[in-house]
């Protein structure tokens, strides 16, 4: 449970002088005590610590204060098999700057939620020193500013999001490495956002001198205190965290939050978010944003609630308000400007019952101001009412800048292209040079100056003998980006001598061809890639007098492996250099010859009868392009022929069913490759049948 305390101090001549003495001080002195003592830290259990999910990771809190150092060990619950892992060490402050260390390291990472003076930091030493033991600093035992000064809070950074880990931390003696202790900790999740009630917007009042706003969430023991956020509007892009005076009022199921800005400035608008975060800094979702309008309410004009909202649909402008009596008024009068301050004129007259109207006669693009004044039925006019304004944006995308050409001169590139659509902002010019793998932006917004034509001068570490390329992106006054233009290149203006690449070779290595040459590129500039051409000069064996080179592709490596070729085969490699102009050097030649891998005779061939047929048997040829074994068979002088072909096995045995009885047969076997290369014979065998 939180307790939030405010107090007087002293009595202030006037609300001005206490909003300035109270900004940025938001006073809950007992931030977490019943918190931090019932749920967190130091339970009376043995063997236990804390963890909890923290802004930016973990926090580990350790129990009790040890001469000795912590060794961190940290694993991932739900991964099977997994054991602890050592993370880190941790030692416990023995002297003031090391305590003062921490502080500041604490500071740096979790400036949100640091709630302790460093000029506290003294008196906390003085203390901690002196009991041995943070249960007895009941103040400062609840901040993890001080916890984390202490030593006594580890923050994991390594944790990653959505996982669920168990700590454990081990007591060790630095000299002996004897373990006196070990410590689990519970089950933990590194959440990227804790799970807070919606905060809901109340109201605000525009004061003399400040804007305050007020929220409402419900009541919850984690929350520890809100961070504002505020943009001005048209002008600020981005939302910035401001330090305005925060109250908080408590009941028993709900929070009020009163925020009092007091560097606001009359007669502007703004946006306001707020986050709720934990006392770990763990962040909520923010509230939604609350347009505020700040103007001297001495004088409030009759005209309530006015709103300007552009139209979604089509190119518009709503205006909607509320008036509270109109007995007396014969007509709302309606002004616009495109400036704040000056040039409204008199654009509509609508009756004194209407209470909203839209203006069509709007462009994309612009920002328009209204305010209105109410016509009495004496002819007088009202005060004005506040002023507001909408953004009339074009959804249309804008077509990409056209024509796109570059002049190439010695230390400069001259770009120009053509424009012909309406509300354009401006342009960004994009350059990569001739090494580079990506562009990059090398202009500022580029702004319209006139139509047909636009130049652009770039001499931007021009290089002489470099080449680049352009393109150039469209914006329009919607803030939307068109696609890039096509590129065009800028070549150096001179010629260059352009090498053929050296040490050019090609080599035969098992079921390839490696081509192989020196990368001249960061020697000579000018090179761009490089083209690799192939002629086969015979294919198995035979010669062909047409072969031509043929392209293989371009690289910009200096390798390649070939894999398209056949045993036998004659190949001739060409090479060449290309330059940032598509020319290209005369060329260096590599040539390879691809030998035909041999096949082995099978060795150990015996014959025998068996089941009344003649069977052969003989070793195996360890051969790993070996598919297959012919099978010869002859009788008396004549010429063995094959009688079969079969597939290499572990035992290799051939039954001949065809052999008749009472004749003497002669047998031998050979080997294939996958070359169709047929080996030597085996040791001939004779048997009778």
């Amino acid at each position: 449970m939180l307790t939030y305390i405010t107090r007087k101090t002293k009595a202030f001549k006037s609300k001005k002088e206490f909003a300035s003495n109270m900004k940025t001080k938001i006073i809950f002195v007992a931030l977490a005590t019943l918190l931090f003592q019932s749920i967190f830290v130091y339970s009376q259990e043995a063997n236990k610590i804390e963890a909890f999910s923290c802004e930016k990771g973990i926090f580990l809190i350790l129990k009790k204060k040890s001469k000795y150092k912590f060794a961190i060990e940290r694993k991932e619950v739900e991964l099977q098999d997994s054991d602890f892992e050592k993370i880190a060490e941790h030692i416990f402050p023995d002297k003031f700057d090391q305590l003062e260390k921490n502080y500041d390291k604490f500071k740096t990472l979790f400036p949100d939620i640091v709630n302790l003076e460093k000029s506290r930091l003294s008196f906390l030493y003085k203390n901690y020193f002196r009991f041995e033991n943070v249960d007895s600093l009941k103040f400062f035992q609840n901040s993890p500013a001080a916890l984390f000064s202490l030593g006594f809070l580890y923050y994991d950074f390594t944790a990653e999001t959505n996982k669920k880990y168990i700590y454990r931390v081990k007591e060790i003696d630095e000299k002996t490495q004897a373990v006196f202790s070990t410590y689990e900790s519970n089950e933990v999740v590194y959440l990227d956002k804790r799970e807070f009630p919606k905060v809901n917007f109340i109201n605000y009042q525009p004061c003399a001198d400040n804007l305050t706003l007020i929220f409402k969430m419900q009541r919850i023991d984690w929350l520890a205190k809100v961070l504002v956020f505020r943009k001005k509007e048209p002008y600020d892009y981005a939302y910035k965290q401001i330090y305005p005076i925060i109250k908080y009022f408590i009941d028993n199921d709900s929070v009020k939050i009163e925020i009092v800005d007091t560097s606001a400035k009359k007669y502007n608008f703004y946006r306001y978010i707020i986050t709720p975060i934990d006392i770990f800094g763990m962040r909520g979702d923010s509230s939604e944003s609350v347009f505020c309008h700040f103007y001297d309410y001495d004088y409030e004009p009759p005209i309530k609630e006015l709103e300007a909202e552009a139209l979604k649909d089509q190119v518009g402008i709503k205006l909607k308000w509320r008036v509270d009596k109109t007995e007396m008024t014969s007509l709302i009068a309606i002004y616009k400007s495109e400036n704040y301050d000056y040039n409204f004129s008199l654009c509509y007259t609508v009756p004194s019952d209407v209470e909203e109207f839209i203006d069509y006669n709007v462009e994309p693009g612009k920002i328009y101001w209204y305010y209105l004044q109410l016509k009495s039925v004496f002819e007088e006019y009202s005060p004005e009412s506040h002023r507001v304004f909408a953004y009339v944006k074009n959804y249309e995308r804008p077509i990409p800048p056209q024509n796109l050409t570059a002049k190439r001169n010695k230390k400069s590139v001259v770009l120009t292209w053509n424009e012909t659509q309406k509300y354009i902002k401006g342009y960004y010019v994009y350059r990569k040079a001739e090494f580079q793998k990506e562009f990059v932006l090398i202009s500022n917004l580029i702004p319209v100056k006139t139509f047909i034509e636009v130049e652009y001068v770039d001499s931007l570490n021009i290089g002489e003998k470099d080449t680049y390329a352009y393109y150039v992106v469209k914006i329009n006054q919607s803030d939307l980006l068109s696609m890039p233009s096509d590129t065009v290149w800028a070549k150096p203006i001179f010629e260059t001598f352009l090498p053929n690449p050296i040490n050019f070779t090609a080599e035969h290595i098992d079921d390839k061809i490696f081509v192989y040459w020196e990368d001249l590129r960061k020697i000579y500039k000018n090179i761009k890639e490089y083209k690799l051409y192939k002629k086969v000069i015979s294919y198995n064996k035979s010669y062909s007098e047409n072969s031509k080179f043929e392209l293989i592709g371009t690289f910009q490596t200096n390798g390649y492996f070939d894999i398209n070729f056949n045993s036998g085969d004659f190949i001739e490699y060409l090479i060449q250099s290309v330059d940032w102009n598509d020319k290209v050097s005369s060329g260096a030649i590599a040539a390879v010859k691809v030998e035909v891998p041999k096949s082995y005779a099978p060795f150990g061939l015996i014959s025998y009868l068996e089941k009344e047929k003649v069977a052969l048997k003989w070793k195996g040829v360890m051969q790993k392009d070996l598919i297959k074994y012919k099978i010869y068979r002859g009788e008396d002088d004549q010429e063995p022929i094959v009688i079969a072909e079969v597939e290499p096995k572990e035992e290799n045995k051939f039954y001949d069913e065809n052999a008749e009885v009472g004749k003497k047969y002669v047998y031998y076997v050979t080997s294939v490759n996958k070359y169709n290369q047929e080996s030597g014979k085996s040791e001939k065998v004779i048997i009778r049948r």
